[in-house]
């Protein structure tokens, strides 16, 4: 096996550019927060997701506790399997409109209608999220961590 010589990096800011794939690329780096968590251990090898119906994550250098902590918290959830193009556009949508009605707020405008027609907007959208992951189409599918190196 190779030897691993980088240091655990489970949250992508062990890079100067910081996390790209936050929930597996769902969401950018702007969606990180104020908070920049890392880890200062050794990695022990690099360790790539597959979910049961055979998604591939991005590999990764992981320390065995941060692959322990990670199938204990996070492993039940495969982004692809969870947020297909519909759920995927569905999300992006009621975020833009949430930002919109935000701004709109800032101004005392929520309920002009302009306001009252974003919340619908969100509302509706809401609902077909809803009635995807009712239906099956955006279940939460469980995954493990193989190591590649």
């Amino acid at each position: 096996m190779p030897v691993i010589t980088g240091y655990c990096n489970p949250y992508g800011n062990a890079t100067d550019a910081g996390p790209q794939r936050l929930l597996g690329g769902i969401y950018g780096p702007e969606y990180e927060g104020r908070y920049k968590w890392g880890c200062t251990n050794r990695a022990d090898g690099r360790f790539v997701f597959i979910c049961a119906n055979g998604h591939r994550g991005q590999p990764q250098s992981l320390c065995y506790a941060h692959v322990a902590e990670i199938t204990k918290r996070m492993s039940s959830l495969c982004p692809p399997c969870a947020y297909p193009a519909e759920a995927r556009e569905l999300t992006e949508a009621i975020e833009r409109d949430q930002r919109e009605l935000g701004w709109l707020a800032d101004r005392g405008l929520f309920d002009s209608r302009q306001g009252a027609m974003l919340r619908d907007k969100i509302e509706r959208a809401g609902y077909r999220m809803t009635e995807l992951r009712e239906s099956g189409r955006t279940p939460n599918v469980a995954g493990r961590w193989e190591e590649i190196s």
